[in-house]
């Protein structure tokens, strides 16, 4: 199973671990990172606050942005796989999964990349249009089995 780690550039890593174990530590053990309900508690607070500013912001979890970032990409029009994997989120046990091993890792720092530059859009209150494909990517060929189906 992939982590958030693999859909980052090996360059930036360290940088990560460093960033989530200073500002991210555990309470209890500083070489780990914050728990889910310590970052289910943040959502209860931002939403707490946005109430007394007079903002509508329903309750929402750390897994409603999950969600909600799929939701976004899939409408967009990226590919599947590609979302599926920077989720972490395997077929089980098909066929598809027994033969599809692949990682996406390029396709996936897009996509990433794109999600980025559109967040940083909206709060600069801008429009953007993200690219579904890297610029370096070629769409792919499908190429028949070579079997006739005619009689």
């Amino acid at each position: 199973m992939s982590t958030w780690l693999d859909h980052w550039d090996r360059r930036y890593i360290d940088r990560v671990r460093l960033l989530v174990e200073i500002v991210l530590p555990s309470r209890y053990n500083a070489d780990s990172c914050i728990s889910k309900a310590t970052l289910n508690r943040v959502t209860q607070l931002v939403v707490e606050r946005a109430k007394v500013a007079g903002l509508p912001l329903e309750p929402f979890t750390v897994h409603d942005l999950r969600r909600t970032g799929s939701t976004l990409l899939h409408e967009l029009g990226f590919n599947r796989d590609w979302i599926e994997k920077c989720l972490a989120h395997e077929d089980g046990r098909s066929s598809r999964s027994i033969y599809n091993k692949a990682e996406y890792a390029e396709q996936r720092r897009h996509m990433l990349q794109e999600w980025a530059d559109m967040v940083d859009a909206w709060i600069n209150e801008q429009t953007y249009v993200p690219k579904l494909l890297p610029e370096n990517s070629a769409a792919p060929i499908h190429v028949g089995c070579g079997h006739s189906w005619r009689s």
